[in-house]
């Protein structure tokens, strides 16, 4: 559940892009912006230090952040490199 929250939340604005690009380069964007383990590593520290989150709750985050980080970018890549083949394919 984590992992999607932080696609909602980080690849949201890739939407934008949609104007610019298509469908595939936007998706892609927001792939990356989304993958993330430094911002998920801050909020645990801190809720950790401020006893705000148990361990669990933090290990959750973590496990969370490093999903998006070996997930999200090779499906990125995988969007990329169809998109250039469309794109390969519609110039011949």
């Amino acid at each position: 559940m984590l992992v999607v929250f932080f696609f909602v939340v980080r690849a949201g604005p890739a939407l934008l892009y949609r104007r610019l690009h298509d469908v595939r380069r936007a998706a892609a964007a927001g792939l990356l912006q989304a993958t993330s383990l430094s911002i998920p590593m801050i909020v645990v520290r801190l809720g950790m230090q401020l006893h705000s989150i148990d361990a669990g709750t933090a290990a959750a985050i973590v496990t969370a952040g490093l999903i998006t980080v070996l997930v999200f970018p090779p499906v990125a890549l995988t969007l990329l490199s169809r998109a250039q083949a469309d794109e390969r394919k519609a110039s011949t």
